[in-house]
């Protein structure tokens, strides 16, 4: 439901913000509606640009930017039925995790 009147969407338009806080708000909504919704995951996991989005923020920025990311990447990658692509997904995140514990 939250797809059909273009929810989705527009919090994965957040993902694109030059502000940090808009994109780790972003990033929130995305895990939250992604960790138990095969749909949403789905749809998110299609979308090219907000993958690679995802991706660059696991790389850069703060350490909860990077968590935040992670946890989003890991709500989509981990679905039944995901595609092939965004489960080897999974792959990238663990040397994310093991610099961010490192840091901790």
């Amino acid at each position: 439901r939250i797809q059909s009147f273009g929810g989705l969407k527009a919090v994965m338009r957040l993902l694109q913000s030059k502000l940090n806080k808009v994109q780790e708000a972003g990033m929130e909504c995305v895990a939250a509606m992604t960790s138990e919704n095969k749909e949403l995951a789905t749809f998110v996991s299609m979308d090219t640009e907000a993958v690679s989005t995802l991706l660059k923020l696991s790389k850069t920025g703060s350490s909860s930017t990077k968590l935040l990311a992670c946890r989003c990447i890991t709500s989509i990658s981990t679905q039944p039925d995901a595609p092939e692509e965004i489960e080897k997904l999974r792959m990238h995140l663990l040397p994310v995790v093991i610099k961010l514990l490192k840091q901790a």
